[in-house]
């Protein structure tokens, strides 16, 4: 898919007759560029041609894969999967996938204060409740205006059935790199920042981060959280969990 289409192009996912996802196609995989090649075991979305999708998605009847173009007539659409047919892995659990738009908040445009009576809400990134399971990662496009960098020095906070066990140290830090991306564009088999655009004061960062190998368990709920520095950054796209299977 190419990716000037890749905002138009809705990505859909039907496993055993329930939709998984519905969802922009750089969304769930991301579509900043230029960048680094990925080499992602999960997400691969840094070529100009070929967006990658490869989480495992258990079905027991039924699997169905869509793209519906919302946007100017394009050609060389193509999809290529690969099923891997044998016993369900009850362990393994159901792909659920949660996308959101990136949502503004109030920020303190005081990058990395101490000062409590100044924190805002945090942006949420993921949130899945109702059952057991487990987090398995995200593609995220960070979107910021002004001082991108202070922007990257936001710490993740995830809630496990309210609880606060897990605070991170900085966006950077979080994707395996450090210093803002200094050295370039990353791209590691389970996190990076394989691209970003960064022009006329606004710059869009896609990150990936996935728990293919330490996911997250939690018995009723998860939340992902991000800190708010400064004001008018987004966080865009898609977070994957598997689901304790009834």
């Amino acid at each position: 898919v190419p990716r000037a289409a890749r905002e138009s192009m809705v990505a859909i996912l039907v496993v055993d007759g329930d939709e998984v996802v519905r969802t922009p196609l750089a969304w769930l995989t991301g579509s900043a560029g230029p960048g680094a090649p990925s080499y992602s075991s999960a997400l691969l979305a840094s070529t100009d041609s070929q967006a990658l999708f490869y989480y495992p998605v258990p079905f027991a009847t039924s699997l169905e894969v869509l793209l519906r173009n919302t946007g100017a007539p394009t050609s060389g659409i193509a999809i290529q999967g690969r099923v891997a047919r044998g016993p369900l892995d009850a362990n393994l659990g159901a792909l659920r996938v949660d996308c959101r738009a990136g949502e503004a908040v109030p920020a303190i445009d005081d990058c990395g204060t101490s000062n409590a009576s100044l924190r805002t809400p945090n942006q949420v990134v993921a949130r899945m409740s109702g059952g057991r399971g487990h987090y398995a990662g995200h593609s995220l496009i960070h979107t910021t205006a002004g001082a991108w960098w202070c922007a990257l020095e936001v710490d993740h906070e995830v809630y496990v059935d309210g609880a606060y066990p897990v605070l991170g140290t900085g966006m950077e830090d979080y994707y395996s790199a450090g210093f803002y991306f200094m050295t370039g564009p990353i791209a590691w088999t389970l996190a990076g920042a394989p691209g970003w655009e960064r022009t006329s004061g606004v710059s869009s960062t896609h990150v990936y981060r996935n728990h293919l190998v330490d996911t997250i368990p939690f018995e009723s709920e998860l939340r992902f959280e991000y800190e708010s520095y400064v004001s008018n950054t987004t966080f865009t796209g898609c977070s994957f969990f598997y689901l304790t299977r009834n």
